[in-house]
């Protein structure tokens, strides 16, 4: 039985309706061995996930049935697992098995084998190892159709592989590939495998390229076969996903029939190709030239030179082959990919050390120097028109003094944002610039500009801002024109000798067309780091796979739709996008060829807000200037933090080496100066605010109508699912213990949790926190199915309490610190008030005395007579320090009749005092959350922490409530997260269920697309400083001032992470 064959080695076991399946499953050949002694043979495991395998088999048992066995997975060195487990289904092969009994480290250590995590660590350990013979980053490819073209080609051509027999021990053989099509064997081989070899890696060289792939052997002998293999990793950053396509068809040229073309149906598309399908009986083969196709979608229509069949499969159809082609351009395209350039974000061991020296050195500086008067940095804000005649507001800065008269500028740097980010983002891009232009000795200044109709300080019409749709009519030529009048304000005022463009995202496509145009001033430089190649891509990826534009030309009507957490309204930008030629990849082609400046487009590895093959295609369009791609290992936006850094030193040399001929390295920008601009720009303008906390997370974790899934549909994510199952492994609950999920949105990190849990029967008590009412009662409605439905009575012991708890209610803890003299100085509030700006604090600092201590503690006084006290403070701001007393007045028990909100007989909470500009939300005079002091076992908080506005009073809230030797686990998303690569996959996901109908799988993706125009509003919030994303080392600094010991911290969510979760615990101790 267990040498048969089956058809399950090559493909993937999709599954039926009924089993409605979420996890990976990875084709293997691992050895069951079965417990009973009723089944006395030995099985085959061919297909394996964290939930469930398939069994080779000549006799299987009836659905229903248990059985109990070990599983011996072929790579690593671990036991064999002991499964529990049901017949779900049987056919003529086996049968699929659903576990029902499996520890949670054994299901973890599947999870990682069936999701690939484990062979993405032997791949790395493998390239360690061979030490420089694997050059670059290597990166896993999943797509059939790439693997197999691959392997195609290496058989074909003979190319050498090298087989490792381990990923530590260099034992190696030499040998060459054959595959035809169902069949993959090594051949040529300078020695045999080693007996029982299970496992090895192929390395396959076709000169600078390598492709690397785990080979599990299915016969031995001098020729032996292995797995047709899942994934591949290679160092070739050519290769490009494959898309489902409707209604298309691929025309071909056929004088010899009356109609004089040949048409076929168009099944998938890819860069440089697509998939067709002909009848089985077509007179076609491998190699074979098609002359002049057309490939025809809707109303667009790509023509290429010719096509040549590289692959013949059957299609699952009757009397059809699925043709799978490659384009040929022989005309005058360029390949603008040939060098492509990358470039790590990581700051190397020398620029670390480099940084810290620089600020180390300013430090020194400033000590040497002494105290000197205070110097706040003074806020250059430009106001202009645009060339529609509307107000653009834009923040310059130089590396000369503004308030002078300019000398002679030699550059002139204008940033373009991406959609929905204000200018005030790239304050840290712009301080690197003007650095390194110091640094370089050259006059330079840059302008970053807010767009209009959209958010900041620039024109937007009232009407639409009042009812919180800003750019409901926003589109394309809104933002030509802003970029357009921007440069004609930066050439008017400083005339300087070059000019650059520097365009985020969406910025590449009116940029492309105001460049391409030619219009006075001109400029010099393009530089369009994460660039969008046309709105047409743009938007089909930000609407997981929906094209408006599509269906514009199709004549159907166009919908309001959310666009980054607001009403946007394709019926105005579509057509706009069209009239003005930004619409459509050929209309970027077009531009490209009028476009003889240099370009640099810098992509992101793990960018999927933007389609490889389109900019590919874009940048290969003949003609032109110089064209140079550099790669990036990154999402779509950096904005914080090192990687940040880097990237911004890279632009920084980029207009070196194009305008000046120069390839000096960056330096490192002023981050103490920073610090200070930083704090000056947010200083001055609307942070946003949350006017009503549970309504917006009612929103975030249910939708809009009960048609949504709101936050559950992160469920349908294989890597939020691991996620989760990380952070339950983590608190391990345990029989006899009290344990916690604060926080628990709908349930799912309890759930999962308990899955993971060895109480058995045993007690457990789990409280279920969250501030809003509505995810109590959907977390109680889970749960409670959840453990109806287990077997086994594993959960009999449980007892279950739901609370509604605000963790915001300890917000009055820095000031009732500073109170009692715990924080020394005003300048310790510094970010943990809502609306108290750093720079009211530094004002209040410098003049700190008597006088202001006394109102501070809570004497009452008027407005004026504050602004006579500190006399650098203007009105706002010295309502603002009113504020500050009568919170101190409600600490001390001395409220007055007047520092009541109208109405108001009391103040229960400091949503009840009358305060102008700052906020505490429902904050409570005992500065505690309610839950009880040394009580929780395990704490876990998952995705809470950052959204908290003063993260550190919180966690000394969980610090007081866990008990003596307790545990806490919890989680944050990473500086610059970018959701597109985790939206886009999900997406692909829910396309290929094969459970769910087309009506199921439409509503999902539906929640898919408002669940992240959500996320969007997340982080514009995390922009303006309302939430943060917290690095590593802040989080540990922020749970070893909480008091928590044995601090660890693991990076997780995605590949790459996009999240860290941190567990520590509690002494012995109690406080």
């Amino acid at each position: 039985m267990a040498d048969k064959p089956s058809k399950d080695c090559s493909e993937p076991w999709l599954g039926s309706k009924e089993e409605g399946r979420r996890a990976y499953r990875r084709s293997t050949i691992a050895q069951v061995s079965f417990l009973e002694r009723s089944v006395d043979e030995p099985a085959t495991a061919t297909n394996i996930s964290k939930d469930g395998l398939y069994l080779n088999t000549e006799r299987p048992l009836a659905v229903g049935d248990r059985l109990n066995f070990t599983l011996r997975l072929p790579t690593g060195h671990h036991k064999p697992l002991k499964v529990g487990g049901k017949v779900a289904r049987i056919d003529e092969d086996g049968m699929g098995i659903l576990f029902e009994d499996l520890n949670s480290k054994d299901r973890y250590r599947l999870g990682d084998y069936s999701g690939f995590v484990d062979l993405d660590d032997a791949i790395v350990e493998l390239q360690n190892s061979l030490e420089g013979m694997i050059d670059g980053n290597l990166l896993p490819v999943s797509e059939w159709p790439i693997i197999e073209d691959w392997l195609q080609k290496a058989s074909d051509n003979q190319l050498s592989v090298l087989i490792a027999l381990s990923t530590k021990r260099l034992q190696t053989i030499s040998a060459r590939l054959r595959y035809n099509h169902t069949v993959l064997e090594l051949v040529e081989l300078d020695r045999p495998l080693p007996e029982n070899t299970g496992v090895i890696y192929c390395v396959v060289k076709d000169g600078p390229l390598q492709v690397v792939f785990e080979g599990i052997v299915i016969a031995a002998g001098d020729q032996p076969k292995l797995l047709l293999p899942e994934r591949i990793y290679h160092n070739d950053r050519r290769w490009s996903r494959r898309f489902p396509i409707e209604n298309s068809e691929l025309i071909v040229d056929a004088p010899h029939l009356e109609e004089g073309k040949i048409r076929l149906p168009v099944y998938d598309i890819s860069e440089g190709g697509c998939s067709i399908l002909a009848h089985a009986e077509s007179l076609i083969t491998i190699g074979m030239r098609f002359p002049a196709v057309e490939l025809r979608r809707g109303n667009q229509t790509d023509r290429h030179d010719g096509a040549t069949i590289m692959r013949l499969a059957p299609a699952g159809i009757s009397s059809n082959w699925l043709v799978g082609l490659n384009f040929i351009d022989d005309s005058k395209d360029r390949d603008a990919f040939s060098e492509i350039e990358g470039k790590s974000v990581q700051p190397s061991l020398s620029t670390s050390i480099s940084r810290m020296a620089a600020m180390a050195k300013q430090k020194i500086r400033r000590m040497i120097v002494g105290k000197q008067p205070s110097v706040r940095e003074r806020v250059c804000v430009a106001r202009y028109k645009n060339t529609r005649s509307e107000m653009v507001a834009s923040i310059l800065d130089a590396s000369f003094n503004l308030q002078d008269e300019p000398p002679s500028v030699d550059v002139a740097v204008v940033i373009a944002p991406p959609f929905m980010v204000r200018k005030e983002v790239f304050g840290l891009l712009a301080r690197t610039l003007v650095d390194n232009f110091k640094a370089l000795g050259v006059n330079g200044v840059v302008s970053r500009f807010d767009l209009t109709h959209t958010v900041g300080e620039s024109e937007v019409n009232p009407e639409l801002e009042a009812k919180g749709c800003p750019y409901l009519n926003w589109t394309y030529s809104h933002y030509e024109s802003d970029l357009h009048g921007s440069l004609k304000y930066i050439d008017r005022r400083f005339r300087p000798k070059y000019r650059v463009l520097l365009t985020y995202s969406v910025g590449a496509i009116p940029a492309r067309r105001l460049v391409a145009d030619g219009h006075e001033p001109k400029t010099d430089l393009w530089i369009a780091p994460f660039g969008c190649p046309d709105a047409q891509d743009m938007l089909k990826n930000l609407l997981a796979g929906v094209d408006l534009f599509q269906n514009y030309l199709d004549g159907k009507k166009l919908e309001t739709f959310l666009l980054y957490g607001r009403l946007g309204d394709p019926n105005e930008a579509i057509p706009d996008a069209i009239r003005r030629g930004m619409a459509f990849l050929e209309d970027a082609r077009k531009d490209m060829e009028k476009i003889t400046i240099p370009v640099t487009w810098i992509l992101g590895t793990f960018d999927y807000m933007v389609t490889r093959h389109r900019v590919r295609q874009m940048l290969n369009a003949p003609g032109g200037g110089i064209r140079e791609i550099i790669e990036l290992e990154a999402g779509h936006f950096l904005k914080s933090g090192p990687e940040a850094i880097e990237s911004y030193k890279l632009i920084a040399e980029t207009i070196f080496k194009h305008l000046f001929q120069t390839h000096k390295p960056a330096v490192e920008p002023d981050l103490a100066l920073f610090a200070r601009q930083a704090e000056a720009e947010w200083g001055r303008t609307k942070r946003l605010k949350i006017t009503n906390t549970e309504e917006f997370w009612n929103r975030h974790l249910f939708g809009t109508s009960s048609e949504m899934e709101g936050y559950d549909i992160l469920l349908y994510n294989p890597e939020y699912m691991e996620f989760l199952q990380e952070q339950a492994e983590l608190l391990d609950f345990q029989s006899g213990m009290r344990v916690a999920d604060i926080g628990c949105g709908t349930g799912n990190l309890a759930i999962a949790a308990l899955k993971a849990s060895r109480i058995n029967g045993g007690r457990l008590d789990l409280t279920c926190t969250d501030l809003v009412p509505e995810a109590i009662s959907r977390s109680r409605e889970k749960i409670e199915k959840f453990i109806t439905t287990s077997v086994n009575d594993h959960y009999s012991g449980l007892n279950l309490d739901f609370k509604v708890v605000d963790l915001e209610t300890a917000r009055l803890t820095p000031l009732n610190e500073f109170l009692s003299g715990k924080l020394y100085g005003p300048l310790a509030l510094a970010g943990r008030i809502e609306g108290l700006n750093t720079a009211t604090l530094r004002k209040i600092s410098e003049s700190y005395g008597p006088g202001l201590h006394k109102i501070l503690h809570g004497e009452e006084t008027s407005v004026g007579e504050i602004m006579k006290t500190c006399p650098d403070l203007d009105e706002i701001e010295a309502e603002t320090v009113r504020d500050i007393a009568r919170a101190s007045r409600y600490l001390k028990n001395k409220l007055k009749p007047e520092d009541l909100k109208p109405g108001k007989a009391e103040a229960k909470t400091a949503n009840d005092i009358l305060l102008n500009h700052i906020s505490f939300g429902k904050a409570r005079k005992d500065c505690r959350v309610d839950l009880p002091s040394n009580t929780f076992n395990r704490v876990g908080a998952s995705l809470v922490l950052p959204y908290l506005y003063d993260p550190k009073s919180v966690l000394k809230e969980f610090y007081r409530v866990l008990a003596p030797a307790g545990k806490i686990v919890l989680s944050s998303l990473k500086p610059n997260f970018d959701s597109s690569k985790s939206y886009m996959e999900e997406a692909e996901e829910i396309g290929k269920r094969t459970d769910l109908t087309d009506e199921d799988k439409g509503r999902l993706l539906a929640s898919l697309r408002e669940f992240s125009a959500f996320v969007a509003t997340l982080i514009e919030l995390e922009d303006n400083g309302r939430f943060k994303f917290f690095p590593t080392h802040e989080l540990i600094a922020l749970m070893d001032d909480a008091g928590f010991c044995n601090i660890r911290v693991k990076e997780s969510l995605g590949n790459p992470t996009t999240a860290i979760i941190v567990c520590a615990d509690k002494g012995q101790w109690t406080t």
